[in-house]
């Protein structure tokens, strides 16, 4: 019996990734990288400075660690700005279906508690029993740590925790934590998911067919 969910954010819970992409954008063009969203998103569910590392790899160029935090802030800053991005239809009735099931619900992504609090407000942040972002655990995704993490504030077990994601990155966390889960095609098609234990191309075929997965006792 599942007693927890626990979701990335990005892609899934809200749809940001336009905005995320325009932001990067802001940064990179002018060090003449074109930005392509396939390897962005790739890349997603780690820390920033991970994904500004690869991401800067294909200037050819040597970037301290003050240059790139330096970049990371500047696309934070414009990102939190100018997003506009809000629950990914069906999210708030699936959100209600959990709860009304007494499940655990926890948010759980590679991004700052800023970026969060760019998109929620403090009334839907309350609906997750726990938030762990990238301050809270040093080791991100691929790492189980931010999962792990999230489980332990839980109280839950992980082989009772699912996980919905959108990433290789973030399956690859979740798998390694000892919990399922579940991959969105929202950003990425399935064949850049299959280590997931289930893929649905949308948040209404997840909601339908979850109870036949994961609810049974």
């Amino acid at each position: 019996m599942i007693k927890a969910v626990l979701f990335d954010f990005d892609g899934v819970l809200v749809d940001s990734y336009k905005y995320h992409l325009q932001a990067w954008k802001f940064v990179l063009e002018p060090l003449g990288i074109r930005v392509q969203p396939q390897e962005v998103f790739l890349n997603e569910g780690q820390p920033v400075m991970g994904i500004a590392r690869n991401l800067l790899k294909r200037t050819g160029r040597h970037f301290s660690d003050a240059e790139i935090r330096e970049l990371v802030e500047r696309k934070n800053r414009h990102f939190q700005a100018h997003n506009r991005a809000r629950f990914i239809e069906g999210i708030p009735e699936f959100l209600r279906d959990l709860k009304q099931k007494n499940i655990k619900i926890a948010l759980v992504t590679g991004t700052l508690r800023k970026n969060i609090a760019s998109v929620l407000s403090p009334q839907q942040m309350r609906l997750f029993d726990v938030i762990v972002a990238e301050e809270d655990s040093p080791r991100g995704k691929p790492y189980p740590d931010p999962y792990l993490i999230a489980a332990q504030k839980l109280g839950v077990p992980p082989d009772e925790c699912v996980v919905v994601e959108n990433a290789p990155l973030g399956i690859q966390a979740a798998k390694s934590a000892g919990m399922r889960c579940i991959a969105l095609t929202t950003t990425l098609p399935s064949q850049y998911l299959q280590e997931a234990d289930a893929i649905f191309p949308n948040v209404a075929e997840l909601r339908q067919h979850f109870p036949q997965f994961y609810l049974k006792g």
